[in-house]
């Protein structure tokens, strides 16, 4: 009698593991004294930004120092950026903790917790002109009397793959541009009060960010904005030659 066939051992293969695709809160608002009393942002924060603003600038090796820690060597650094009237905006992956991490756009009973990732990051700030040693005098000073707004600072989406094409930045700036516009709409209801003819009608608010044009001049343009001016400068932004810095700036109309 013949001896009956053993079966077949059979395996399965393993599988490389998926990485956990990101789940994204809402754009949070983070105003200066929120973030004195969340340490651990501020770290993920400054992380985020003294990585992401190397990246660019590798492809240029001779043109460019490529030292991670130069945007926010200490936390002062980010506080002095904000200064008093400034604000910032996070994009935080949570995972399932979605619902319960924003605690409402403006931050309020906002925390972090373990394992939470900082995705991107963006902010506004009053918009003070240009700075002297870089534009001829009478640049300066016409900027200094006539040009008003908000000035975008810091603006980085971190360089893992899976965050790439997901509009963060666009989400980011759309907030921020919302805040300004409706606290500029709310200061102009003020100045119209009492005026015979009511008010109303359109205004402008305008953006502006100085951008070196090598590297970010493209991106900006798609977005909208418009170059102003531009010089060429050394010594500054970790370059080791010279390069173009390029002011531009975005008018977004709203009604009063």
């Amino acid at each position: 009698m013949a001896s009956p066939t053993p079966p077949i051992a059979t395996t399965t293969p393993t599988l490389p593991s998926t990485p956990t695709p990101p789940i994204l809160c809402p754009p949070i608002l983070l105003r200066p004294p929120q973030l004195r009393h969340l340490p651990n942002v501020v770290d993920k924060i400054r992380h985020l930004a003294n990585h992401a603003f190397v990246r660019p600038k590798s492809r240029f090796p001779d043109q460019w120092h490529c030292v991670p820690g130069t945007r926010f060597p200490d936390t002062e650094s980010l506080f002095r950026m904000l200064g008093a009237h400034g604000i910032m905006c996070i994009v935080v992956d949570t995972a399932a903790r979605c619902s319960d991490a924003a605690g409402g756009a403006d931050g309020a009973g906002f925390r972090l917790e373990e394992g939470d990732r900082v995705a991107g990051i963006a902010a506004v700030v009053p918009w003070i002109g240009v700075a002297d040693g870089v534009w001829p005098e009478e640049q300066v000073e016409a900027a200094k009397r006539e040009e008003r707004g908000w000035e975008v600072k810091s603006v980085c989406v971190e360089g893992d793959g899976r965050y790439a094409k997901m509009g963060i930045a666009v989400r980011m700036m759309g907030e921020l541009e919302g805040w300004v516009v409706e606290r500029e709409r709310e200061r102009k209801r003020v100045d119209v009060l009492g005026r015979e003819d009511g008010g109303g009608g359109k205004e402008v608010a305008r953006f502006w960010i100085q951008a070196a044009e090598i590297l970010n001049g493209v991106y900006w343009r798609k977005r909208g904005y418009r170059e102003v001016r531009r010089a060429e400068v050394r010594g500054i932004w970790t370059c080791k030659t010279s390069f173009e810095l390029v002011v531009f700036v975005k008018e977004v109309e709203y009604g009063v």
